[in-house]
């Protein structure tokens, strides 16, 4: 395989940083930096990926600056190419554990099937700091040979309105889940589908719905009698203290409280279509009893890849 390297020195800032009274010339002097890890690997689907920066005792004085060279290993692209930094000034640790230190770039989703590209980070000096395990191999695996990975990214939902036939358009975005047990959890069967009605989140609560995943019959459903979000206020104005917004299914011009809508996606993974006949709607809960109203009643769905 062919080998490039890209190099370049990457100058970080870490944003929110402090001073704190002991923050002066009379450290110890025994300062260590260094990554937690020698390796880590993520999916090409990540998204912005943040590696901590691990610092043991105390410089003469605050901050410790330090540099960082990122170079391709392997693989068929350049650095420009496979991730993008967030940061390319000197990056600063000023001896607040609460605003620590990070190496954070994007990592590009592509499409295509390839093997696993490897970046190395180097810490190639520091002022204040001795620099010890100064080196990390990042690994980025490839998630399109999985039909499941491949539907992960940012959609648009489109639909019509069953109440006044208009036409219903917001994005959302696919993924395994909120957090890495999740993702464990659900892999090859549920995927989670974050935003509704164009809000991704309420009063900083992810507003979510769910897709089951089949890849033997290689469909797919939206499934019903889940909560999408719950939250300690009255979002509707109904009285209430608590509102709980829960997927439903449309059918034959009933809302039911449970139950899939089923669909399929196409060849390239860039359509998934479900049954015009069904439609999706999230039931409003007050206090815990369904309120007879729901938030959005869509048939006719088609979810395109952005």
């Amino acid at each position: 395989m062919t080998k490039y390297i890209s190099a370049f020195v990457l100058l970080f800032t870490v944003l929110g940083l402090s001073s704190c009274d002991d923050n002066k010339a009379t450290g110890a002097g025994d300062a260590t930096i260094g990554f937690a890890s020698s390796t880590y690997t993520y999916k090409e689907s990540a998204g912005i990926v943040r590696i901590p920066v691990a610092f043991t005792g105390e410089p003469k004085s605050y901050p410790i600056v330090f540099d960082v060279v990122a170079e391709i290993v392997d693989g068929d692209k350049t650095l420009d190419e496979l991730v993008h930094f967030t940061q390319i000034e000197q990056l600063k640790y000023a001896g607040n554990p609460s605003a620590p230190a990070f190496v954070e770039f994007e990592i590009y989703d592509d499409q295509y099937i390839n093997e696993s590209r490897h970046m190395q980070l180097t810490i190639v000096s520091a002022s204040g700091a001795e620099i010890v395990n100064g080196s990390a191999v990042v690994e980025i695996a490839d998630n399109d040979n999985n039909p499941y990975e491949r539907l992960w990214g940012n959609w648009t939902f489109t639909g019509i309105s069953y109440f006044n036939g208009s036409a219903t358009t917001f994005d959302f975005s696919i993924t395994g889940g909120l957090t890495d047990e999740e993702i464990e959890k659900n892999a090859d069967k549920r995927l989670v589908c974050v935003g509704y009605n164009g809000d991704s989140s309420i009063g900083g609560i992810p507003f979510v719905w769910y897709i089951d995943y089949d890849a033997e019959t290689e469909t797919c459903a939206i499934v019903g009698g889940v909560t999408m979000l719950e939250i300690a206020a009255d979002l509707f104005g109904h009285g209430c203290t608590t509102t709980k917004l829960v997927t439903g299914v449309l059918a034959d011009g009933k809302v039911y409280e449970d139950g899939w809508i089923t669909g399929s996606w196409s060849d390239d993974y860039s359509t998934i279509t479900f049954d015009p006949s069904l439609g999706l709607v999230s039931l409003i809960y007050d206090d815990g009893e369904y309120s007879g109203s729901v938030y959005g009643a869509n048939i006719n769905i088609v979810l395109k890849r952005k």
